[in-house]
């Protein structure tokens, strides 16, 4: 159990620190080219996560393949896929969280000094204060 909870930390973790600059990086030329009627808002962020949605599913795969068999749960298809689907969620909504809080900042010092915080936050209501009896 205490593995599946750091396994599960580490990809939120990744995920969120991996979209945490993304936005205040290229802040000042989507607001030029947005200025110019070059592009909007939803196509912009629409290509943007889909250019990099392969990147996105490989290296939890990997991640996934590794810490599965390293860590030596019972091999089963099942539950292989159960892992794997679980933490795709996990990294996605992380994904998802960090491009929230990229938005919310202008530079990538401050959306690193935000996301710091909340991932804490959410590293310390995680489950692990919870008992499990069985």
């Amino acid at each position: 159990m205490g593995s599946l909870f750091f396994l599960l930390i580490n990809v939120s973790f990744s995920g969120l620190f991996a979209t945490l600059q993304t936005f205040p990086a290229e802040l000042a030329i989507f607001r030029r080219e947005y200025r110019g009627k070059v592009v909007r808002v939803g196509p912009y962020y629409l290509a943007k996560t889909l250019s990099e949605l392969p990147f996105y599913l490989i290296y939890p795969t990997i991640y996934v393949i590794i810490a599965f068999f390293l860590v030596g749960y019972t091999i089963s298809a099942e539950k292989f896929f159960t892992y794997w689907f679980l933490m795709l969620l996990s990294y996605h909504t992380s994904l998802s969280l960090g491009y929230f809080l990229s938005t919310l900042t202008s530079t990538p010092e401050a959306a690193n000094a935000i996301g710091l915080p909340v991932g804490v936050i959410i590293f310390l209501f995680a489950g692990l204060a919870f008992t499990v009896y069985t």
